[in-house]
C-alpha cells in the first residue's frame, strides 16, 4: 500500500500541472480585452521599475504587453526586493543588466504557465511546479501565508495576489527567486573567492611562521657562536695565567740553581755582610786615635 503523504503530494502535483496546462476553469476570464496587460499593471503599481527594465534589457517586455500571449502566472519581485537580493550578492543592479543571459533566465524562473490564482495555490500546500526556465518551484502554506522556496536561501512570500491582466495573472513576492543552479553559480563564485582569499591568507601564514623559525634558528646559531667565542676566550686566559705560572716557577728554579752553583746560600751571604761591616767599623775605631796622634806632633 502506497503512504498516504506520497500519495497527497504526487496528486497535488498533478493537479497543479494540470492547472497550468488548462488555466482552471476561469482563469481564461482574465484574457478580456478591456484588462491591461502585465506589462501594464507593472508600470502602473510603479515599484516594478527594476523588474521592467530587466524585462527590456532581454526583450521579454513584448511578451507581457501582449494581451494574445498567455496566460501566464508572474511572481513579480518589487524593486525593494530586487534591492535586497542584489545586497545579498554583492551586485548592483547595472552588474545584473550586463548579464543578460542569467537576467532572462531569471526572470523566466518567475513566469509560469496557465493563470494561477492564489486560491488553487492554497491548495496545493507541499507541491513543486516547473517554471519557463525549466527548473521548479516549490509552495509552502502556513495559514493564508503564501511562500515560495527556491534556490535562494529565503524563500519569497507573496504579499499581493490575484492581479488579474488580459495575458494572466501577477502575484507580487517580496524577493527575487534564484533557480538552485543560479544560486550556485552567483554564491558559489563569491565562496571561491573567499576560499582563494583564505588559501592565499594561510600561505602567507605559512612563509611568515617559515621566516619567525628561520629567524630563531639563526639567533640561536649566533648565540651558540658567541658562547663557542666566550669558551675559547676563557680557554686563552686559563693557557695564558698556566703559562706565567709556569714562567714563574722557571725563574724561581733558576734563581735556585744558580745559587746552588755558587755553593752559597742566602743566609751564608748574609753573615758575611755582617762579618765585612763589623770589620769597617773596627778599622775606622783604630785609625781615630791615630790620625789624632799625628796632628799633635805635627
Amino acid at each position: 500500500m502506497n503512504n498516504p503523504s506520497t500519495w497527497l503530494a504526487k496528486s497535488a502535483t498533478m493537479i497543479l500541472a494540470s492547472l497550468l496546462v488548462l488555466g482552471f476553469g476561469g482563469a481564461t476570464a482574465a484574457a478580456q480585452d478591456d484588462e491591461p496587460s502585465i506589462a501594464e499593471i507593472a508600470t502602473e503599481q510603479g515599484n516594478f521599475t527594476t523588474l521592467l527594465a530587466a524585462a527590456q534589457a532581454v526583450g521579454l517586455d513584448a511578451t507581457l504587453a501582449d494581451c494574445e500571449t498567455g496566460p501566464l502566472t508572474v511572481l513579480a519581485p518589487t524593486d525593494a526586493a530586487f534591492e535586497r537580493a542584489l545586497g545579498d550578492l554583492g551586485l548592483e543592479a547595472t552588474d545584473l543588466l550586463a548579464q543578460p543571459d542569467l537576467v532572462e533566465a531569471i526572470l523566466q524562473y518567475h513566469v509560469l504557465e496557465g493563470a494561477i490564482t492564489s486560491d488553487q495555490v492554497l491548495a496545493l500546500d507541499g507541491a513543486s511546479a516547473p517554471t519557463l526556465q525549466g527548473e521548479e518551484i516549490t509552495v509552502s502554506v502556513e495559514g493564508e501565508t503564501i511562500s515560495i522556496l527556491n534556490g535562494n536561501p529565503e524563500p519569497a512570500v507573496v504579499t499581493a495576489a490575484d492581479i488579474t491582466a488580459c495575458n494572466g495573472v501577477v502575484h507580487v513576492i517580496d524577493n527575487v527567486m534564484l533557480a538552485p543552479s543560479q544560486a550556485a553559480a552567483l554564491t558559489g563564485g563569491d565562496a571561491a573567492a573567499e576560499d582563494d582569499d583564505t588559501a592565499e591568507d594561510d600561505a602567507a601564514a605559512e612563509d611568515d611562521a617559515a621566516a619567525e623559525d628561520d629567524a630563531a634558528a639563526e639567533d640561536d646559531e649566533a648565540a651558540e657562536d658567541d658562547a663557542a667565542a666566550e669558551g675559547d676566550g676563557a680557554a686563552e686566559d686559563d693557557d695564558t695565567a698556566a703559562e706565567d705560572d709556569e714562567a714563574a716557577e722557571d725563574d724561581a728554579a733558576a734563581e735556585d740553581e744558580a745559587l746552588a752553583e755558587t755553593g752559597v746560600d742566602s743566609g751564608a751571604l748574609f753573615v758575611v755582610g755582617l762579618a765585612v761591616l763589623a770589620a769597617g767599623v773596627m778599622l775606622v775605631s783604630f785609625a781615630r786615635p791615630v790620625l789624632r796622634t799625628n796632628r799633635y806632633d805635627a
